[in-house]
């Protein structure tokens, strides 16, 4: 596994524009730019950015991986008329139709088990090194990369998480869908489907998009995008979390869950920009970044 996928397509309509593309830290650099190092000190050779098409040009003049002559690059527009063959509908909106279908973009790129993560986030190197190694011993499976709750919040307002049941085995039964999680002089708090806040725990794992697939999860994400865009259910948009529950619930996967302690951090308002920068300062004054 040397491929990284980077899904870099949203609006970033909290933040106020493309947050993705929004340099960061003393290198002046995107987030993406900072996880590239990290899985290529990893092992992975790789790297296919998912993008908007006005974003495309640029991406292009991003400092983002001129660093490895060893490496290949690819860009990938997420339209919304690449559908799986079973999709004749023609979509009439031009928002992106979610991470599962950024993900689907790619599917002609890849003959290989691959790491898919977030473009907008900062994942730490150890997460890489989690899936390049856990690949290496076992091929035929999927993983997930999952952090404690009270390493991914916000200083600036509450933030949407999905809370992950695992097994005794330490595979993923279910990912649940938390909105408005904040920090509280009670702990972390949330708004169940009553608007009543709930208590969580600061180590309940969280899923932050960062995954590991084998190719096979491109027939779940065909079948999901078509369901989703079907006439009879018309949602539209369709996200990765959904696939790997699909292929959970279908009983084609079993996805082992690893966990990171390292920090992982993003930008979910214009008012994180000043922690992340802080935050990547000190990394840089580690020198973990080439």
């Amino acid at each position: 596994m040397k491929t990284l996928i980077i899904l870099a397509a949203g609006n970033g309509s909290r933040f106020g524009g493309p947050k993705q593309l929004t340099c960061f830290g003393p290198l002046n650099r995107p987030l993406m730019s900072y996880n590239i190092d990290h899985a290529h000190q990893a092992g992975y050779r790789k790297f296919i950015i998912v993008c908007q098409q006005k974003h495309e040009q640029l991406i292009q003049t991003l400092p983002l991986y001129q660093h490895f002559s060893d490496s290949e690059y690819h860009t990938v527009i997420q339209k919304n008329q690449s559908l799986p063959d079973s999709l004749s509908k023609k979509i009439g909106h031009s928002k992106p139709l979610g991470t599962a279908h950024a993900l689907w973009c790619c599917h002609n790129l890849i003959d290989d088990n691959f790491t898919v993560i977030n473009g907008d986030d900062y994942y730490g190197a150890h997460a890489f090194t989690l899936l390049y190694n856990a690949n290496l011993h076992n091929k035929s499976q999927h993983y997930l990369v999952g952090y404690p709750l009270k390493n991914t919040l916000s200083a600036h307002g509450g933030v949407n998480r999905g809370i992950c049941s695992i097994s005794k085995n330490n595979t993923l039964l279910e990912i649940s869908e938390v909105t408005n999680i904040r920090q509280s002089p009670k702990g972390i708090i949330s708004d169940t489907k009553n608007n009543r806040a709930s208590d969580l725990n600061d180590n309940d794992l969280v899923s932050m998009n960062c995954w590991s697939f084998h190719p096979q999860i491109f027939d779940t994400l065909a079948e999901l995008i078509s369901h989703s865009l079907s006439s009879l259910n018309n949602q539209q948009e369709c996200y990765l979390p959904d696939a790997a529950m699909k292929a959970i619930n279908d009983e084609k996967a079993c996805i082992e869950v690893l966990t990171s302690h390292d920090e992982w951090f993003g930008v979910t308002y214009a008012a994180d920009s000043d922690i992340v920068h802080n935050k990547l300062a000190l990394l840089t004054e580690k020198g973990l970044f080439h």
